[in-house]
């Protein structure tokens, strides 16, 4: 970037002096009130803010990695993409459309359970991935164990955020997860419109999100709105179908069983093997191990087969430095390879009080919709999520589902006495290149085009009438 060019928009508002003492100012209130966690600090929510601010986002980084004496979580930066330039046909133009051709893209947010994205439109990747977290308040103090209680309404939620981004606001698009209540949207709306001052919201379902960034992989055909989208990430992981846009929410299964679970399994089977691994570092060699070498196997019997019959080509090693003493440890790498991501199709492994694979519960979610949509649902699955990154992962679903439904379908013709010949049900998983950013990505997509504008909530139509305007966020454009 030259020294002519502004640095790209970042965090202004969380000015160094204000970090301290609200850091300073959670800590006491920590201590004397009784309050659980830290800092709630709206990260994402200052990105329409003042060009020209990395440095209060640079000393947090810094000042992180000082403290704690290890590197902060990945927080990753790209350039957000040029506003459009003004062309001579558009003087017939509004001036709102003016207007809107002048400013940033619209700034898209994702919060997930473990992390949140945020980015602006047009790009592929978001601009700025960082851990989710959240304080809230308990009913006692930190002495009385037996009277304390989480309390988890919006109420019981504690906000330290910076200065009002009252300068060069941003329209932006804000995902939810699937069920959400609408006084939460209105919540929102009052939050985004009324702190941060900025022209539009638009909240969009994740899975409708996901489909439409699953229209960049090779196996759809054509685009289409309808399908189930397996969204896991790291705390949960949904099947949720969705017909032509609009989710069918009574038919949303939840699986307890997530990329955290599957951490803490792997850190279960290596603690019961390895001995060589500091026992503060346990957690995060797990996760490095289920990230690097991790994998869906087809026959788990046939593949315990092969590791023993020839360890050497199998099992690898992972090699670690122990952050107290600085001192190199190795561990061995074998069945967690394939065991960890397996309680996906086999729960009971890992949680004996969910025992269904999850090509049960998309079967089951399918059975449970119309009749009408479930050919068009069985032939378009979307993987979203970190936790459906792991190989052969799409094609095990695939596999697994198209069994139960061949068994289903065979035994209809057995009761019928053969009367009844069911037309084979085409089953696909489909996988695609941004499956891990999925939902970001396809809010990238939909609000980098001209229909988003017109479908976004206003800051006028929001004081006209107020945040229960909210409530209904329209399927637009290229999405229906």
């Amino acid at each position: 970037m030259s020294q002519s060019e502004p640095p790209p928009p970042l965090f202004h508002s969380l000015r160094c002096e204000q970090q301290r003492s609200h850091l300073r100012t959670s800590r006491e209130r920590s201590t004397d009130s009784g309050y659980r966690g830290r800092v709630i600090c709206f990260y994402f929510l200052q990105l329409s803010l003042r060009p020209g601010s990395a440095r209060a986002h640079t000393y947090a980084h810094a000042r992180s990695r000082t403290q704690s004496g290890r590197a902060p979580p990945t927080i990753t930066h790209r350039t957000p993409p040029r506003p459009p330039t003004p062309t001579p046909s558009s003087a017939g133009r509004t001036e709102q459309d003016r207007a809107m051709s002048l400013q940033l893209p619209p700034c898209v947010i994702d919060c997930g359970t473990g992390y949140t994205k945020i980015g602006y439109a047009g790009n592929t990747e978001p601009q700025f991935i960082m851990p989710s977290c959240i304080a809230i308040k308990e009913s006692a103090s930190v002495g009385e164990q037996a009277q304390r209680r989480l309390v988890r309404g919006v109420d019981d939620l504690d906000f330290y955020i910076g200065d009002e981004a009252v300068e060069k606001p941003n329209y932006a698009t804000k995902t939810e997860p699937p069920l959400n209540t609408p006084e939460n949207r209105e919540y929102l709306a009052e939050i985004m419109f009324e702190t941060f001052n900025i022209p539009g919201l638009y909240i969009a379902v994740q899975a409708v999100l996901a489909l439409a960034a699953s229209w960049t992989s090779r196996q759809v055909g054509q685009r289409t709105l309808t399908g189930v989208v397996i969204d896991s990430g790291d705390g949960v992981t949904h099947a949720i179908p969705v017909a032509e846009g609009y989710v069918i929410g009574s038919c949303i299964k939840h699986i307890p069983i997530a990329g955290r679970d599957i951490t803490f399994f792997i850190q279960q089977l290596l603690r019961d093997r390895e001995v060589g691994i500091p026992p503060e570092q346990s957690l995060e060699t797990a996760k490095a191990v289920k990230e690097r070498y991790c994998y869906i196997c087809p026959d788990i019997v046939k593949e315990f087969t092969k590791y023993d019959s020839d360890p050497g080509k199998w099992i690898k090693q992972y090699r670690g430095v122990n952050a107290i003493s600085k001192t190199a440890f190795h561990i061995d790498v074998g069945y967690e390879r394939f065991l960890g991501p397996e309680i996906f199709f086999h729960p009971e492994f890992a949680n004996p009080d969910f025992m269904q694979p999850i090509s049960d519960v998309v079967d089951e979610v399918i059975q449970s919709c119309p009749i009408d949509v479930r050919r068009p649902l069985y032939k378009n699955i979307v993987l979203s999520g970190g936790s459906t990154m792991f190989r052969d992962f799409g094609r095990r679903l695939q596999r697994d589902l198209k069994r139960v439904v061949d068994a289903r379908l065979k035994l209809s013709e057995e009761l019928s006495g053969g009367r009844i010949k069911p037309k084979p049900m085409e089953v696909q998983v489909v996988s695609h290149h941004m499956q891990r950013y999925a939902v970001w990505f396809g809010g990238s997509m939909l609000a980098s085009t001209p229909e988003f504008f017109q479908v976004c909530h206003s800051k006028k139509d929001y004081d006209e009438i107020g945040p229960s305007i909210c409530r209904h966020n329209p399927v637009f454009g290229i999405m229906s």
